[in-house]
């Protein structure tokens, strides 16, 4: 299941005893990785009664056990993931607290069992980070979290050798990519389960070539979200034609309405990069009224189809590859671009470009130059690479310069900006750095 194979999953199970409560505990994984895996709504709706059933079962199991609460919190916190994946916040939160309290009674009566601490860390951090906007939710239920607890607690079990230690592992480099710890894909590059998973996490971090190195072998069930995975990270290492190839299988497989704007964004790129200009725009014209706008990616999709003019072909070209930590090759890009022919909006977006290569190269104070002169050519506009700016000159304030005075003031600044499309986790990076400054 940790690889997303879950037809060969399915029949592994089988041998597992029916009074066995791993094994609906299991059958429970399977379901719910799949209906995400392709956004599959209706598989939802089909085997949602199965939720009650499984917990029954384990509810009148053997309650001297350690798996007797732990095994009904896991459940709990499997549809958690589904509910509000299909649009069921609420039901997801009071599944994810309720999870809470038994993970907390299951520590105090079994404090050595390892199970405990794997999802108990995964709720630290998760409520170390949650978006200002649920803030009032873990407050109304008396629920705090705190990233750094959460993340050791997760080490502790993913440096052992337990039955919980590998997705420990997964769940310790997916959180970290997603509080913005851009190098932290490399501290699992040896990871023996999950790979595709970790293929997702490389990618989110900036190194296409290690995701599509593990991407390599997808079988022909991959679920539509790892074809996704795999036609970005194309996209980002510059290879146009192939993308647009995992771009049609998305299509094909997908159940849900998440990525659908950013699917043509994509083929949009894909097609504007070949010179194929007559299909990049009608690829853009089709962002307004295809899917919806739940996800940042999609959110960031309508926004760039409503720009005009489009950017330039060189600064695109540009972006993808430091997304994909191709920097030399993006810098080589930029370094050709007069930035004196472009307009302001593309002078600022020139300057950040800049920034993120030159810092993901190492070289601080020139990054921290181009942040600020991106900044402060904005004036009052409110373009959407303006917030990360400020958080990265945050990040290199508290790290290099060790000023907390200005990490503050950047941090917060990034918090300042209200609309744009990458809101929830631009605030929760900013927000957790703010967190972890000393007073």
């Amino acid at each position: 299941m940790l690889n997303l194979r879950f037809s060969s999953a399915r029949v592994a199970i089988e041998p597992i005893p029916e009074n066995n409560l791993v094994r609906p505990y299991l059958e429970n994984w399977a379901d719910v990785l799949e209906m995400i895996g392709n956004q599959d709504k209706q598989l939802y709706i089909n085997k949602f009664y199965l939720r009650e059933q499984r917990l029954l079962l384990i509810e009148q199991s053997h309650k001297k056990s350690p798996f007797y609460l732990f095994l009904q919190a896991e459940i709990r916190l499997q549809w958690a993931l589904a509910q509000a994946v299909f649009d069921e916040p609420l039901t997801a939160a009071w599944n994810i607290r309720k999870a809470f309290q038994l993970l907390e009674t299951n520590s105090r009566l079994y404090p050595d069992f390892e199970g405990n601490k794997k999802s108990l860390g995964v709720l630290q951090v998760l409520f170390g980070a949650v978006p200002a906007q649920y803030e009032w939710l873990l407050s109304l239920w008396g629920l705090s979290g705190d990233v750094s607890k959460g993340f050791r607690m997760l080490l502790e079990v993913a440096a052992g050798n337990s039955a919980y230690a590998a997705e420990a592992r997964l769940w310790q480099i997916w959180l970290k990519t997603q509080l913005g710890d851009e190098a932290g894909a490399n501290t699992l590059a040896d990871v023996t389960h999950g790979k595709w998973i970790v293929a997702a996490a490389f990618r989110k971090a900036g190194n296409s070539e290690k995701a599509l190195q593990l991407l390599s072998d997808l079988p022909a069930d991959a679920p539509s979200l790892l074809c996704w995975e795999k036609a970005t990270a194309l996209l980002n290492s510059g290879n146009y034609r192939e993308a647009l190839e995992w771009l049609d299988l998305f299509e094909k497989k997908h159940r849900g309405m998440d990525l659908l704007k950013d699917a043509q964004l994509k083929r949009f790129w894909c097609y504007f990069l070949l010179n194929r200009d007559a299909e990049a725009i009608a690829a853009l014209s089709k962002i307004a009224a295809t899917g919806r706008t739940q996800t940042e990616a999609d959110k960031n999709a309508a926004y760039f189809a409503a720009q005009r003019p489009l950017p330039d072909r060189r600064l695109i070209q540009a972006r993808l590859l430091t997304d994909g930590g191709y920097f030399e090759r993006s810098m080589h890009i930029i370094q050709q671009i007069d930035i004196q022919a472009l307009d302001k909006g593309s002078r600022c977006e020139w300057h950040y470009r800049k920034a993120r290569n030159v810092h993901r190269l190492n070289h601080l104070t020139e990054a921290l130059l181009h942040y600020e002169q991106c900044l402060a050519e904005a004036g009052g506009a409110a373009w959407y690479f303006l917030p990360n700016a400020a958080l990265q000159a945050g990040i290199i304030h508290r790290d290099y310069r060790k000023d907390t005075k200005k990490a503050r003031y950047y941090f917060n600044r990034a918090l300042d900006y209200r609309q744009h499309p990458y809101k929830a986790s631009i605030d929760r990076k900013a927000k957790a750095a703010l967190k972890g400054l000393p007073r």
